[in-house]
């Protein structure tokens, strides 16, 4: 008997210091003395270093984090959140299975660091990514995402860039989302808006998806009502931030924008959208020294997504620069028709990209325009394809004087590629200096030229510096490249230069 108290007061005894110690394991988390141990634990699996003043962790009161911060020198971001608060505690965590319900974040700050060089408006080229860690055994191709059910609440949040010298702008201010997912086959609902660092521009959103029990990942299975809008937001710093990150030019300009979703891909999912750009300014990046500005930008698309296509009902844009309309259809089977047309504004184009189209010094484009036209279908391996480009009456002064193409310059442009390679069924080329003339394909082709060479230069001349090159004669030539064997073709070609 004394053998059995003993053992019951032990049991009793011990099941006591464990009740005691779950209870103080909150308090003892909590404490000063565990977080130095514990962020030391998280930023060793972080790219940058995490910070945090202080935290609370309690059973059933929800836990609790304040002054947090991420900082990421490598990616140049630092991330600021005054407090984040979740309505499940240790115990609530536990019978949710992990869910932490409501989760408050308040006041969070994303800065993103530009240097002097993305300032001037040269594109940073991006650190080369280290190597990652190495993939456990059985590791499968698709990373596994868990599913999160609960509610989010972001209250006044703000974007900023920052420089060198400490220069820091707000691109984003009064940033507030209210998201609610409360489980499986249960319509996710959000609701966001914005305002911009200038006061001037605003972002707002609000919509449902539902997700699919089996596959939430699975775009095709997502059930969307969502609207998006954008209005008067300044482009500037947002393109600061991209151009730091990738070789792309600056840009400013104020967006206007709307976007809406409804439906689902499973069945038809119904896409609508518009974006004007009153005056869009580029400059840095692949452009150089040029510095183009593009007016009275206008996007229009109406799209619609099943299970079996994509289709582009109707994109059409408009600009100071050019205009045009494409339509078409994807489908899932590897079947595709898309067609679309262009009219560009050569004088508008040469005025804005001078360097890059490289013409000569002093010279200035006052009329012409270049109209494109193609069209792609594709069924199995095999892809048709139709092009054409025509350039009328283009005119122009050089050096105080008036130059033109008094005629057009036509290219057409029709074939196939197919797994064995390209063949052309046609390519034509029409000018006054210059003709030309192609068919066939790798094995068996057929191309002739003719060109007068003092003319095409001179013409040439008149718009593009070419200083490399000189010469006068009539030139023909045909070109007949035929297969004799598998591996052995045979080529045979007949120039004629008169007058050289």
């Amino acid at each position: 008997m004394k053998k059995s108290s003993v053992l019951i007061g032990l049991l009793a005894g011990l099941l006591i210091v464990v009740m005691i110690i779950l209870a103080l394991l909150p308090a003892i988390v909590s404490s000063d003395m565990m977080k130095p141990f514990v962020i030391q634990k998280v930023n060793q699996n972080l790219a940058g270093q995490l910070q945090l003043e202080s935290w609370s962790v309690s059973w059933f009161g929800g836990i609790e984090g304040q002054g947090i911060a991420y900082d990421d020198q490598a990616e140049g971001i630092f991330t600021q959140i005054s407090e984040i608060k979740t309505e499940n505690g240790l115990m609530g965590l536990i019978m949710s299975g992990g869910s932490p319900g409501v989760v408050d974040v308040r006041d969070p700050t994303v800065v993103f660091f530009l240097d002097d060089k993305t300032e001037g408006g040269k594109a940073q080229k991006s650190p080369e990514p280290g190597p990652g860690p190495e993939s456990a055994p059985g590791d499968s191709d698709e990373a596994f995402i868990p599913a999160y059910y609960g509610s989010l609440n972001i209250t006044n949040g703000s974007i900023l860039t920052a420089t060198a010298d400490g220069k820091e702008t707000v691109v984003a201010k009064n940033l507030n989302l209210e998201l609610d997912a409360p489980g499986p086959e249960i319509p996710i609902t959000y609701r966001f808006s914005a305002e911009s660092g200038d006061n001037k521009g605003q972002a707002s959103g609000k919509g449902s998806l539902v997700l699919a029990a089996d596959d939430p990942l699975n775009f095709q299975k997502i059930q969307s009502d969502s609207k998006i809008n954008v209005k008067n937001w300044e482009l500037a710093d947002v393109f600061a931030i991209i151009a730091a990150r990738a070789a792309v030019p600056q840009a400013k300009g104020r967006l206007n924008a709307g976007i809406s979703l409804s439906g689902s891909s499973a069945e038809r999912l119904k896409m609508v959208g518009k974006m004007a750009i009153k005056t869009l300014r580029l400059h840095g990046g692949p452009l150089g020294s040029d510095t183009p500005t593009v007016k009275d930008i206008e996007i229009d698309l109406d799209g619609t997504n099943t299970d079996k296509a994509l289709s582009i009902n109707r994109l059409t844009f408009r600009s100071s620069l050019a205009q045009g309309s494409a339509s078409g259809t994807m489908g899932s089977d590897n079947q595709k028709q898309l067609s679309g047309k262009a009219n560009i504004d050569l004088a508008e184009l040469s005025a804005q990209f001078p360097a890059t189209l490289k013409l000569r010094k002093g010279t200035k484009i006052t009329k012409g325009h270049i109209a494109l036209a193609a069209g792609v279908e594709t069924a199995g391996a095999a892809t048709t394809f139709e092009g054409d480009a025509r350039i009328d009456r283009l005119q122009g002064t050089s050096a105080g004087k008036k130059i033109s193409w008094t005629k057009p310059v036509k290219v057409n442009a029709r074939g196939k590629i197919n797994p064995a390679g390209l063949e052309l069924e046609n390519l034509a080329l029409r000018s006054s200096f210059l003709n030309a003339d192609g068919r066939g394909d790798m094995r068996n082709m057929q191309v002739d030229l003719s060109a007068d060479l003092k003319s095409a230069l001179d013409e040439l001349r008149k718009f593009i510096e070419i200083k490399q090159w000189d010469g006068s004669g009539r030139l023909k030539l045909n070109l007949n490249l035929s297969e004799k064997t598998e591996n052995l073709n045979n080529a045979a070609m007949k120039l004629k230069i008169d007058n050289f």
